[in-house]
């Protein structure tokens, strides 16, 4: 599969597998992560991850910590590294693209609306809002499983029929109103321009 920030101006610079990496261990600086961890969060087989990990421990990026149970590593507040966390979490078009893409092979999608973990908000309900028909349940949850990989966190996301949609847009629903009148998302899909309705 492929990768969804393959296009990333920090993926080409750095390597895909040092991008999500050091995503991890920006978002969580003062964790220690085993190794099992960071394998679950960023998807990399082990042996590729005991690499980059070696590399980042020789230019003192990340530290190992050993102890009698178990091996840890953390980030090391290098200020290089730290001047990273600006723009590494930051999604452009080309992820946002990729990801319409996924979505339209997985089911007859009429919404996408993105918000929280993929803008840096960390108010918002949910992070996706999709209406969607026909979605194919075990292709959806593993693009979801990429998202976080690629995120290097777990996201939250609704998922409406167009029907479900329709009725609460039209009972006034709380929810799906204050997502449809939230300036602050980004739009990956609107095929029936129901966004710009509202």
């Amino acid at each position: 599969m492929s990768s969804l920030n393959l296009k990333s101006p920090l993926v080409y610079l750095l390597g895909i597998e040092k991008v999500k990496i050091l995503k991890v261990f920006l978002k969580y600086p003062n964790k220690k992560i085993s190794l099992e961890e960071l394998q679950t969060r960023t998807n990399i087989p082990v042996n590729t991850l005991k690499t980059e990990l070696r590399q980042a421990i020789k230019y003192n990026i990340i530290q190992e910590l050993k102890t009698k149970k178990e091996i840890s590593y953390t980030l090391n507040p290098v200020e290089e590294v730290l001047a990273l966390e600006t723009v590494i979490f930051r999604l452009g078009n080309s992820f946002f693209e990729a990801l319409a893409q996924k979505l339209d092979k997985i089911g007859k999608i009429h919404l996408c609306i993105v918000m929280g973990v993929f803008l840096q908000r960390d108010k918002d309900r949910v992070d996706m809002f999709l209406v969607a028909d026909e979605l194919n349940e075990k292709k959806f949850e593993a693009l979801i499983q990429e998202i976080e990989s690629e995120l290097a966190q777990e996201i939250t996301y609704t998922v409406l029929t167009h029907k479900e949609f329709e009725y609460r847009q039209n009972m006034f629903d709380k929810f799906v109103l204050d997502i449809l009148e939230n300036k602050n998302t980004q739009i990956v899909i609107d095929k029936s321009s129901i966004s710009s309705d509202n």
